[in-house]
């Protein structure tokens, strides 16, 4: 039997959540709150590269954990994990060695955002802490017959701080947005088969947990896909909205595009997502103002020469409605 050794896979952002337990106001003019938002509390985990489920446990002691973000303004605080959300900034970060915590010392923006989110947590509304972090070295530190494998982390980094209305699930740990992955050196494993083979000698047990695992795995490909579609369905928003304050989009038409509805249908159809962005670039392109329009342009009717232009609301609007390609979408 080969003997148990160091191997690499690929993590990409976890995320923990502790409940807000005790908040210190260090001084009301300067928004900052502290508190603590990291334990030794063990975490079941999917750990794919060795198709089992383990324990995660972060080590507490400050050689261990990397705080470098939080101490130097490049954490953020956010609102869900929503890197498009930001409340605030991480001022500081500390491990407290003897109570195995990691405090945090964060100010909160005074945007209208920035400033609910405060009072919600002065007043006890919002009381969910969650943070992502990236895991470079974990170790083998249990192992029991009948239990899972405890693997402990001696290097990670913590990269942000949210406050959640519901936490993430702790059992997936995946990115929302951020897709990209990291190298994980896993100590006191087997190596990693590529694809493990189910023999026939394998309990049905067995067989039940790899079906499971691997259900997870297509669904959680499928949450990531879904993710990614909602973050660029919000971009594309946004810049629609850019556009209709501008009057280069009527209101029927970024209703269209981005209403209640419409997201559901881009989910169904990616391609759509495609072509609304090719035609919002054409509107970001080219100028379309009100003063472009006759007072009165029929449905299908190309706007009178410059010299016969006037400001004309109605006429802009009804020129914007029959410029949007439909058929795109």
């Amino acid at each position: 039997m080969t003997a148990a050794t160091a191997t690499t896979i690929a993590l990409p952002v976890q995320f923990r959540y502790l409940p807000l337990q005790q908040v210190d106001q260090v001084a009301t003019d300067s928004r900052e709150l502290t508190f603590s938002f990291s334990s030794e509390n063990p975490i079941q985990r999917i750990n794919w590269d060795i198709w089992d489920y383990i324990y995660e446990v972060l080590s507490h002691d400050p050689a261990h954990a990397n705080l470098d973000r939080c101490n130097s303004n490049a954490a953020p605080l956010l609102w869900n994990h929503n890197t498009n959300d930001q409340r605030g900034v991480v001022v500081k970060a500390w491990i407290d060695a003897t109570e195995k915590r990691g405090y945090s010392t964060v100010r909160f923006s005074k945007s209208a955002a920035g400033d609910q989110l405060y009072q919600d947590v002065l007043d006890g509304i919002t009381s969910n802490i969650s943070f992502g972090y990236r895991n470079y070295e974990m170790v083998l530190t249990t192992q029991k017959e009948g239990d899972l494998s405890t693997y402990t982390s001696i290097d990670w980094e913590v990269l942000e701080i949210s406050f959640c209305s519901i936490p993430a699930d702790a059992s997936v740990g995946v990115g929302r947005s951020a897709e990209t992955t990291n190298p994980v050196i896993i100590r006191g494993t087997m190596p990693p088969e590529e694809n493990p083979p189910i023999s026939n000698t394998s309990s049905a047990a067995e067989t039940e947990l790899r079906a499971e695992l691997e259900t997870a795995k297509q669904e959680l490909a499928a949450s990531r896909q879904r993710e990614a579609l909602k973050t660029q369905f919000d971009n594309l928003k946004e810049r629609g909205r850019t556009l209709l304050d501008a009057r280069k989009l009527s209101t029927a038409a970024y209703e269209e595009l981005f209403g209640e509805k419409s997201l559901t249908r881009y989910l169904e159809n990616s391609d759509e997502l495609a072509a609304v962005d090719f035609h919002l670039k054409q509107l970001e392109k080219h100028s379309v103002a009100p003063a472009a329009f006759a007072p009165a342009i029929a449905e299908n009717e190309i706007p009178a020469p410059p010299h016969e232009r006037e400001d004309n609301t109605d006429a802009a609007d009804k020129f914007l409605a029959t410029y949007i390609p439909r058929k795109l979408y």
